[in-house]
């Protein structure tokens, strides 16, 4: 009799499936492992989804931030089910969040896997969430005492507010922060990510984190080549640290 898959719920902040990121994540995920899906923004049509965009003519400040002291992630970016960009605000897609967490551990999800890189302090499961931003944070703060760290954000919306603090933030001497969107139309992603390469071997990062979990091997093959640098991807080792729970 063949033993029942163990089921882990992962939550995107866009539309389910993402499998964009699964092809990062499965090679380092135990082949035993059920992968339950859902996306914050499953179901609705783009009147609802565009009413959930931010007012970016608004400069975001402190007293903006969500809560957790991570004000960069405010403006949130992800992916639809078609491959286009959907933008959010924080406070808007944690309740659609929070529904889905519901369902995951309804249907058997014996924890919950965050696929966004920023903080959602008011979530609330019986489940352990796993949220990568802060799983992480201390593994690139490892890394990066001493050096300067180039950070890529998924928009360009989130590129001054990442800026603020960023240092002591992440433990580094320095950070640049710049953005590549992985959302693009494939033809345009090559000159996207020469450009972000150009902008960080120009500012002279020592490492550089990939912090968006659209972000895949290809591109972090060609920021490894574009910079020389070590190239630090959010999703594989969100992977690796799932993995390790789960065994």
């Amino acid at each position: 009799m063949t033993e029942a898959k163990r089921k882990i719920g992962a939550i995107t902040i866009g539309q389910a499936p993402r499998d964009d990121i699964m092809t990062v994540m499965t090679p380092h995920l135990p082949e035993w492992l059920e992968v339950l899906q859902h996306g914050a923004l499953d179901n609705l049509d783009r009147t609802a989804i565009a009413a959930l965009r931010p007012d970016l003519s608004k400069e975001l400040t402190e007293d903006d931030s969500p809560p957790g002291n991570t004000i960069e992630y405010d403006v949130l970016v992800s992916r639809m089910r078609d491959g286009s960009e959907a933008m959010m605000t924080h406070d808007a897609v944690v309740p659609l969040m929070q529904q889905k967490i519901d369902l995951l551990e309804a249907a058997g999800a014996e924890l919950i896997v965050l696929l966004c890189g920023g903080d959602f302090p008011e979530l609330r499961s019986n489940r352990i969430i796993v949220h990568p931003g802060k799983l992480l944070r201390g593994a690139v703060e490892s890394v990066a005492h001493g050096a300067k760290l180039g950070m890529v954000m998924p928009s360009a919306a989130q590129v001054d507010a990442a800026q603020r603090d960023a240092a002591p933030r992440w433990g580094a001497r320095e950070v640049f922060v710049t953005h590549g969107s992985p959302y693009l139309p494939e033809a345009d992603l090559d000159v996207e990510w020469k450009r972000v390469s150009t902008e960080l071997t120009h500012h002279q990062a020592d490492l550089v984190f990939l912090n968006c979990m659209g972000m895949n091997e290809q591109m972090k093959s060609a920021i490894r080549q574009g910079t020389g640098k070590p190239v630090m991807l959010l999703s594989s080792m969100l992977a690796r640290a799932i993995a390790e729970l789960l065994h």
